[in-house]
């Protein structure tokens, strides 16, 4: 048989494979945390798809535990995840709410919300703070029977006008006496999060799998809401509707989730542009695939309905005018390259973007007139 050469020295075909693009977050998990000892301290928290997966492992079907992640799994559609920490009490002195949760963060940052019926009205400022700058993004939700958050001005004051007076948008609240109704409220929203085409949603007006509704004058409801705090109410003897499905601070839960994966998906979509490509030119065509990856992140706000067409209305910025039409629900600019001082340009930094976005929002009431012509 004669000899053959290898064709390579001809034809030299080299193939290469991109790095796959890195997992988003999820903003659609719960964790919820106890002191069962069915979990270790040192492996601190695990994640479930079901009840009976907890029971399986060793949870009573009376413990703290599975009672809230049974009302959080009730929901329709059903969330899929949550996720079960563990607070060490057999420490001298025990461990607080929020370094189990720091500790949890530690161990896992998988999950977005966070939960304990273990806490109690002097524990929540503490973690709301928390929750504030906790990285990955959280929310911290709790549940409150205190009846001070029915009265107008008591002395002391109650937990929602404490964390509605330090602004705090990251903590969601509930004033309900049935345990663990806001990890209902959680199960709805996270059932409904999906991160798909017109999957956007507000809490508002959406019926709570297991809770029962608090029985109100317009008065106490009125005053418990300008606490911003959360109710499930009844309505003409039908409708069972949690409202108004808002934080501490007046902003909407949606608002904060929305934005959110907003962030994190710029901050994905830039990154993945670094780790993919050997090298981002600091020229007009490297920003222009800043801008194409900005582009493409805005674009899944969009496609989720979080973002929609409208009219700016803030002050004069760059090129955008108030009164100016945003048609795609967001306007991306940045500065001319020719602008950037040498400075940045030593230290091989992009010249800044300035993202402005139009949400969609949401329509909670409506006011409508019937003209008779008799």
């Amino acid at each position: 048989m004669s000899k053959t050469l290898d064709l390579n020295t001809i034809i030299d075909v080299v193939v290469l494979v991109s790095p796959s693009s890195a997992p988003r977050a999820t903003f659609n998990q719960l964790l919820i945390l106890g002191s069962s000892s069915v979990i270790d301290t040192d492996e601190r928290l695990r994640q479930y798809t079901s009840v009976a997966g907890m029971l399986e492992d060793g949870f009573g079907l009376s413990s703290m535990e599975v009672l809230a992640a049974s009302m959080y799994f009730a929901q329709s559609p059903a969330p899929q995840i949550v996720w079960i920490g563990r607070r060490d009490e057999t420490v001298s002195p025990p461990e607080t709410i929020l370094e189990a949760l720091q500790a949890c963060r530690v161990a896992d940052s998988g999950w977005y919300q966070c939960y304990s019926a273990e806490v109690i009205s002097v524990d929540i400022p503490a973690i709301a703070f928390w929750a504030e700058s906790a990285s990955p993004s959280t929310v911290f939700a709790y549940n409150s029977k205190d009846a001070n958050i029915l009265e107008p001005d008591p002395s002391p004051s109650d937990i929602a006008t404490t964390l509605k007076d330090a602004s705090y948008k990251r903590s969601i609240g509930q004033y309900s006496t049935i345990d663990h109704a806001i990890a209902g409220a959680m199960g709805v929203a996270n059932g409904l999060n999906t991160g798909l085409a017109s999957s956007a949603f507000t809490m508002f007006a959406k019926q709570v799998v297991g809770c029962t509704t608090q029985d109100l004058t317009f008065n106490q409801k009125q005053i418990i809401e300008g606490k911003n705090c959360n109710l499930y109410l009844s309505y003409s003897n039908y409708y069972t509707i949690f409202e108004p499905g808002v934080m501490a601070n007046g902003y909407f839960y949606d608002q904060i989730v929305n934005r959110d994966m907003l962030v994190n998906d710029i901050q994905l979509s830039c990154m993945d542009l670094l780790f993919q490509n050997r090298a981002i030119p600091q020229t007009e065509a490297g920003m222009t695939m800043i801008y194409n990856a900005l582009v493409q992140a805005c674009q899944l706000a969009v496609t989720r309905g979080y973002l929609g067409p409208g009219t700016y209305t803030g002050v004069p910025f760059l090129n955008l005018n108030t009164g100016d039409p945003m048609t795609n629900g967001y306007v991306i600019q940045s500065l001319p390259l020719s602008e950037q001082s040498p400075a940045d340009r030593a230290l091989r930094k992009a010249t800044p973007f300035y993202v402005t976005i139009k949400e969609a929002g949401a329509v909670h009431s409506m006011t409508i007139e019937v003209v008779v012509s008799v």
